[in-house]
């Protein structure tokens, strides 16, 4: 199928601002961060990944920097939050380990290997 375009398009200029005071996800029936950093677990394990930050870039070590900023990645402390109902299914079926204090286990490994 060839589709063909009959009239140049127009540029979407914005037409007005949004405030978002609060953070807005995708995730879960809350649609805030708490899929994120609801828990302890979560919150301490970011507040150990980013105190790292200045270590990792003063290395001047381009393998290290980059393996830090994998481990930022959103995935991380989502696998850690335990919730329950449909929430917890949705976690659930994205997890593949027997529980959420080995993913801590594992992350902290991840960090200071």
């Amino acid at each position: 199928m060839v589709l063909r375009l009959l009239q140049k398009p127009q540029k979407n200029e914005p037409i007005a601002e949004i405030s978002m005071p609060q953070t807005v996800t995708w995730a879960d029936t809350e649609r805030d961060l708490t899929a994120w950093l609801g828990n302890s677990m979560q919150q301490e394990a970011m507040r150990y990944l980013y105190a790292l930050k200045p270590r990792v870039y003063n290395s001047h070590d381009s393998n290290l920097v980059e393996d830090w900023r994998r481990l930022t990645t959103s995935d991380h402390p989502y696998y850690m939050c335990t919730k329950y109902f449909n929430d917890g299914d949705v976690h659930a079926y994205f997890f593949h380990l027997t529980s959420r204090l080995m993913m801590l286990f594992l992350y902290f490994y991840g960090c200071t290997s």
